[in-house]
């Protein structure tokens, strides 16, 4: 997942310059629609998927699936209750029995849930841990506060200016610390780094809704406000499981 994303963003930033230079250069305008962004966006995520299954050699060698990093009996039984819990919290929204601010508490408290145990694994000197910790701090700091902090950092611009800026600071930082996270973490916990790294794929998702909703308006429409709710805490869900293979792994 991790040479996928970064594999993606190589050729999004290929494909987004040269689609530039000839709208610019040689047809003289700027297609702005939202069609044609979601399938700049989305056009080199497929090129990557094609190119590292038709090419052995781009894979990354440390590629593990989650399949064959559950078979520890805690990871798995609390990857069973998050699962239970996500499904039930989702019904609930759904049938608007339970607010959607519940989303935003569960995350958090998955959040830092992961950041302590990860804390634990570093103190008993599992290589990556803090990374992973302070990683998820960042996350539950900015769960559910992202709109108030980007109001604080940046009161005079526009709210959709404000959570772009926020967003693209936040993401950058939390990437930097994943990556170093997950390398580190292949050395002493495989397991651990398997599930830290297939939590940038809900992650992704996420974050592609969010920004096909902040192309036409800067709020999210109930359905995809579920959809990357419930994105966003099968991130936080995974990288919890990370934390508690980390566990596992260091004691």
């Amino acid at each position: 997942m991790k040479r996928f994303f970064l594999l993606w963003l190589m050729l999004l930033a290929i494909e987004t310059a040269a689609a530039v230079a000839i709208s610019v250069l040689i047809l003289h305008s700027v297609d702005a629609r939202l069609e044609p962004f979601l399938t700049g966006l989305i056009a080199p995520a497929v090129q990557a998927a094609l190119l590292l299954w038709f090419f052995p050699r781009l894979r990354d060698r440390g590629f593990v699936t989650p399949g064959e990093a559950i078979r520890s009996r805690p990871v798995a039984t609390a990857a069973a209750v998050l699962l239970g819990a996500g499904a039930v919290l989702t019904t609930l929204v759904v049938v608007r029995v339970a607010p959607a601010r519940l989303f935003d508490l569960a995350r958090g408290a998955a959040a830092v849930a992961g950041a302590a145990a990860f804390f634990i694994a570093g103190w008993r000197r599992t290589r990556g841990a803090f990374s992973a910790g302070a990683m998820l701090v960042i996350i539950a700091i900015a769960t559910g506060r992202a709109e108030a902090i980007s109001s604080h950092v940046l009161p005079s611009q526009p709210m959709g200016t404000r959570w772009l800026a926020f967003g693209l600071i936040s993401a950058v930082v939390v990437l930097v610390l994943l990556f170093h996270a997950v390398t580190a973490l292949r050395g002493s916990s495989p397991h651990a780094a398997t599930w830290l790294e297939w939590s940038l794929a809900p992650a992704m998702l996420a974050a592609l809704i969010i920004l096909a909703n902040f192309y036409s308006r800067p709020l999210l429409t109930p359905a995809s406000s579920l959809a990357a709710n419930a994105c966003g805490l099968a991130a936080a869900g995974l990288a919890f499981l990370a934390s508690i293979a980390s566990l596992q792994r260091s004691s």
